[in-house]
Parts: C-alpha cells; sequence; structure tokens
C-alpha cells in the first residue's frame, strides 16, 4: 500500500509540471492570436493568422459578428481592417490579464481571460477595459491553434 502511494505522488510530480508547460503553451498561443485586433494589415497579420484553425469560428462586436467557415480567421482580420478604417481607429492593442480558466484536456483547450484594449480615434487615445475573450483550442502535428474565440466587450 505504501509503495503505490509513493507511485502515486511521484506521478502527480511529474504530470505537475507537464499540465503546467501545456497552459502556458496554450496561453502563448492565444497571446498571439490577439494579435488579429493590432494587425491592421494583413502583412501584419500574418503570425496572429499562423495560430489560427483552418476551420474557426468566431464572434465580435463588428459586422457580420460571426465568421465560421475555412479562413474564418483571414477573413475576420480583413473585416476588421475595413471597420477600423472607417471608424479611424489606430494602435490598437489588446492586454491580457490574468486567466479565468485555462483547462486543458488531452488534445483540447478551454480558456476563458480578461483583456484590455487601448487604441486611438482620430488620433486620439482611448481604452476599453473589461472586454472577456474565451477561445477554444486544438492541438495538431503543428502545435495548438484557435478553433473558436469570442470577444464580449464590457
Amino acid at each position: 500500500m505504501r509503495r503505490i502511494l509513493i507511485l502515486l505522488v511521484i506521478a502527480a510530480g511529474v504530470a505537475g509540471p507537464a499540465v503546467a508547460s501545456e497552459k502556458t503553451d496554450v496561453l502563448a498561443v492565444v497571446r498571439e492570436w490577439t494579435g488579429l485586433f493590432s494587425s491592421l494589415t494583413r502583412d501584419a497579420g500574418k503570425s496572429a493568422l499562423a495560430t489560427c484553425a483552418d476551420e474557426a469560428s468566431i464572434l465580435d462586436d463588428i459586422s457580420p459578428y460571426v465568421w465560421s467557415s475555412p479562413g474564418a480567421c483571414r477573413k475576420f482580420l480583413d473585416d476588421h481592417i475595413i471597420e477600423s478604417q472607417k471608424s479611424a481607429v489606430t494602435d490598437i492593442v489588446g492586454t491580457l490579464l490574468k486567466p479565468w480558466h485555462v483547462i486543458v484536456t488531452a488534445d483540447h483547450a478551454y480558456v476563458v481571460v480578461p483583456i484590455n484594449f487601448t487604441f486611438k480615434v482620430n488620433g486620439k487615445a482611448a481604452k476599453e477595459d473589461g472586454a472577456i475573450l474565451a477561445a477554444a483550442l486544438q492541438r495538431s502535428s503543428t502545435g495548438w491553434h484557435v478553433t473558436a474565440a469570442s470577444i464580449a466587450e464590457h
């Protein structure tokens, strides 16, 4: 019985760092994905687009509000660029705060994290605090990719 307990404690100690590393990896991908907001050109958005699964779904507050198809992230970025130009919004930066949830189960992950935005409207500094980003990710042979994301502003 004592040996079993010792083995369980050792197994838990080995699994703990692996789970922490996976959570760190997932959050790094989500952080990179938020570059879609600050990438107001297609070239600037390349690294953020690389974090997206080809089949993804995005829900946000710009028209058409939902993107769900192959290439959804690229379509979202294109619409975001158009909306930012219409609204004279520049210099967008999304800052992730302390995550509320980072759940990793095998090859799937779920993240809920508050995000604050700073930006300029017609050259004047503005900010939006208290938005929430919820994202689902899936791990493939090339790493973690965002399969769904929703941004809700406060």
